[in-house]
């Protein structure tokens, strides 16, 4: 397949976007998030108020840290199986056959997000700050720099895809290298519909909720001298913050059953 190709492919992507097709495909994705709902609630609300006791510093910071990003991923993970089209039953047989699962995925989350930042480290650190490298040399490292934090709109979208085609495996070392090479040709053919969902994909994990805004004016206001109103304001933000989530991981596993079955012989052929 030729450039042509995927630049064919880069644009039916885009038809997504469509007025028609965009708000029939966020029905099906709001549909998907409200059932995850429910089973998130059912089997996991002792997770999420680990994470708001971790997230809001409730124990020392220096402990709350790391167990802030094992309980992200630990979070992500069980939305993953929540939101992923299957026709098993899910109940607690179905989230224990796949939690022994865990540890690929979170082999495949820690090569990838290892990779992207020890580059971008080495980029920054020995290159861009050297001032006796040559020119053309720096010129060329701030362009590299300048491409991973672009590339890092598409880091959510590959880890989503990949981690959806490494559940439907069989789950074997084999399967997870397979399944990085999928995610990859996602990426590439179905390029600028990633873009978008990582953008939203970042937002959703990465930046302040709705609620800071509400946080501003009521700090204005002194109206953070109430506990309760503190207390009351970091629940509905973190409330958000996880239904934004659970929303874009929505969104990605609708997108890979729809490029999945819409182009089978790419991933599968």
């Amino acid at each position: 397949m030729g450039m042509s190709v995927i630049l064919l492919s880069w644009k039916s992507s885009l038809e997504l976007f469509r007025k028609a097709n965009l708000k029939l495909f966020i029905l099906v994705c709001l549909k998907n998030s409200i059932g995850a709902v429910s089973l998130l609630v059912r089997y996991f609300s002792p997770f999420f108020i680990v994470d708001y006791v971790l997230r809001y510093h409730v124990i020392p910071v220096e402990y709350a840290f790391t167990g802030l990003m094992a309980s992200r991923f630990l979070i992500s993970f069980v939305m993953l199986l929540c939101v992923r089209a299957s026709l098993e039953r899910k109940d607690l047989a179905y989230f224990y056959e796949y939690f022994r699962r865990i540890v690929g995925v979170l082999g495949l989350v820690g090569i990838m997000v290892g990779l992207f930042f020890g580059l971008l480290s080495l980029t920054e650190m020995f290159i861009v700050h050297d001032q006796y490298a040559p020119f053309a040399q720096r010129f060329i490292a701030k362009d590299l720099g300048a491409l991973l934090m672009s590339l890092s709109l598409l880091l959510l979208p590959y880890l989503s895809l990949t981690s959806f085609f490494l559940l439907d495996s069989e789950g074997r070392l084999k399967n997870i290298v397979h399944s990085m090479t999928r995610g990859l040709k996602a990426i590439i053919y179905y390029l600028p519909a990633c873009a978008i969902f990582g953008a939203f994909g970042i937002l959703a994990f990465e930046l302040v909720g709705p609620l800071s805004i509400v946080h501003g004016i009521a700090g204005w206001f002194g109206v953070f001298d109430h506990f309760i109103v503190i207390l009351l304001l970091n629940i509905g933000e973190f409330i958000i913050r996880s239904l934004f989530r659970l929303f874009f991981l929505s969104i990605m596993t609708n997108y890979y059953l729809k490029i999945k079955h819409g182009n089978y012989a790419l991933f599968f052929g």
